[in-house]
């Protein structure tokens, strides 16, 4: 008697996609991880000195390393101009994008673009842009006789006009995460808070706002993640100038493991690095949990 076929259940065959994945993602990080942890303990310059083993070393004096501290303040100070530029232009242009008007199919896939280019072609962009010799932005202030010749601004404003052009790159992101949480807006609840006499400001506050809180802070914490670990656009437009202005955490890891060759104390970095965008990352989820409560 031909006995008839199991069939695996729902968990099972979840089960069976799964795991393999998990395994195969597992095996891709958490070894690259662990090695770069033992690295951290070490002494390791390849081209001149043997590995030894030195313990939290590399940890104290990453802690009480002016340069280190300088760069954490840095990158926090980037982070915060990229999440706010980030956060407005996405709320604005969402907003935009969410009513109706011809061509808004095109103008949705348009928006698109900064986030679709690599962040060297925006530094690049920016770059012209800030140029303080043949700059648009300079050549749009002087026409307006708002200066009385062409300015560095790039390196008059360093990393908050560097921040603003990973804003552009970013944006685009986070319109569609606050265009999507706009749908689920009731439009009898906007249409009625209208005929009440409520003014654009209050009808954004207390009928769309508490739609697009969770949105925010969704944004809010990938921002900040990819904020932390820029290097590209920084690199490429200031090169942590000038007089080390610019000069972001990143860009202390790479100098340090890339250009140094001590790719312990560069582990070392990492590792703090990630600790200190694990525990941003904490603030934000805590803020999420309290505002669901």
């Amino acid at each position: 008697m031909v006995r008839p076929k199991r069939r695996l259940t729902d968990s099972q065959l979840a089960l069976f996609l799964i795991v393999p994945l998990v395994i195969f993602q597992a095996a891709l990080t958490l070894y690259p991880s662990a090695t770069a942890l033992w690295m951290s303990l070490q002494k390791f310059n390849p081209m001149a000195q043997p590995i030894g083993f030195v313990g939290a070393n590399n940890y104290i004096k990453a802690l009480t390393d002016p340069a280190v501290a300088h760069a954490t303040l840095v990158s926090l100070e980037f982070t915060f101009v990229v999440v706010v530029a980030a956060v407005l232009l996405g709320i604005g242009g969402a907003l935009l994008l969410n009513e109706q008007f011809r061509g808004r199919s095109i103008v949705r896939v348009l928006v698109v673009l900064p986030w679709a280019i690599p962040e060297y072609a925006t530094a690049v962009i920016f770059g012209y842009l800030y140029s303080e010799n043949f700059g648009t932005i300079n050549g749009l202030l002087y026409q307006l006789n708002l200066i009385p010749n062409y300015l560095p601004l790039l390196y008059l404003g360093h990393i908050w006009l560097t921040g603003i052009a990973y804003s552009w790159h970013y944006a685009p992101l986070a319109i569609f995460f606050f265009l999507g949480a706009l749908q689920s807006v009731p439009e009898d609840l906007y249409r009625q808070a209208k005929i009440d006499g409520a003014s654009a400001f209050m009808r954004f506050r207390t009928v769309v706002f508490p739609y697009l809180r969770y949105a925010l802070l969704i944004v809010l914490v990938l921002a900040s993640v990819d904020a932390m670990k820029a290097l590209d656009i920084v690199w490429i437009m200031t090169q942590g100038g000038p007089a080390d202005a610019t000069r972001v955490l990143t860009f202390e890891i790479y100098r340090e493991t890339f250009q140094y060759g001590q790719l312990g104390y560069g582990a070392t970095l990492s590792f703090l690095l990630m600790l200190l965008i694990t525990a941003l990352t904490a603030v934000y989820f805590i803020v999420l949990t309290r505002r669901r409560r």
